[in-house]
């Protein structure tokens, strides 16, 4: 029987860690897709592939019975909700990384990490943890020095990161409050929906008519994003999940930012300094610190 649950958890183990590494290099999938398309055009048609995709995997979750019922009503509100939320956070992101390096996109968007308790100590008046306020201080202090060598500058790409962050911080907080009521790959479902459809709106307002030659020259950034990072990865980690600690989760899918610096370093040449390397480190020890379980969580 331990034996068992040991290859259970080192098979959950296996599936978080390539959603990591899914995500991480999705960061140059969408930092290479700008070259050719609009930051909500290329969030919409995304979006739309990852709600495809998952239409099987709740068709089959709801064979099998894994499907949580909810009313209607509920699920389409947790849809808007946190598809609004999704909407905002993942523009900010496409925004920034047109004008930042993939390796600082990926640090700086784990900011959320940290930033989820802050904010529900804030809004919920929820506890905070001697080590979860070291990790925020940490976590300043690394966003220092991937700032800029020459002292604190923070760039116009870095500033619509920090943005995504924040943003991401509420999505997580919104899904955090419908996943108890709603299928939580339903929920992901709809969101995703939620968020093609205002991307598109924002994208017949301010960016030019989508064509067959933008999709050409970014069909596989736009598959790797919408099949892989979104329907794949989403998958894997609620499978992996089911078979590991939340803490050893919480860790492997935090590795997330590690290999987007890497995927960048090798797919893009963006090689950081040794300021950034150094910051990428300390903005780590943060987002481990901020996951470190304690009495209190």
């Amino acid at each position: 029987m331990h034996n068992g649950l040991n290859k259970q958890s080192l098979v959950g183990s296996g599936m978080l860690l390539l959603a990591a590494v899914i995500w991480g290099c999705a960061f140059v999938a969408q930092s290479v897709a700008m070259d050719h398309i609009g930051p909500f055009s290329f969030g919409s048609v995304r979006f739309f592939i990852g709600a495809a995709v998952l239409l099987p995997v709740i068709a089959w979750r709801k064979k099998r019975a894994l499907h949580t019922a909810a009313r209607p009503q509920e699920a389409l509100l947790g849809g808007l909700v946190c598809g609004g939320f999704l909407f905002l956070a993942s523009a900010s992101q496409q925004i920034g990384l047109m004008y930042t390096t993939v390796g600082k996109s990926g640090f700086i968007t784990a900011l959320y990490v940290v930033l989820v308790p802050l904010v529900g100590f804030v809004l919920f008046r929820r506890r905070v943890s001697p080590l979860l306020a070291l990790g925020a201080l940490a976590a300043m202090i690394g966003l220092y020095l991937l700032c800029g060598e020459n002292g604190f500058s923070v760039n116009r790409g870095d500033a619509y990161t920090l943005a995504c962050a924040v943003l991401f911080a509420a999505q997580i907080l919104a899904v955090d409050h419908f996943v108890t009521r709603v299928d939580g790959v339903l929920l992901s479902c709809l969101q995703f929906t939620t968020s093609g459809i205002l991307n598109g709106i924002t994208a017949l307002i301010f960016e030019p008519a989508l064509t067959w030659q933008m999709l050409a020259a970014t069909w596989l950034p736009l598959c790797y994003t919408g099949i892989l990072s979104s329907g794949v990865a989403y998958t894997l980690q609620i499978l992996g999940q089911k078979r590991t600690q939340p803490a050893v989760a919480s860790l492997l899918m935090s590795l997330e930012s590690v290999f987007a610096v890497l995927a960048g370093a090798v797919i893009l040449t963006q090689w950081p300094t040794l300021r950034e390397a150094i910051g990428c480190v300390v903005m780590f020890a943060a987002v481990i610190l901020a996951q470190v379980p304690t009495k209190e969580r």
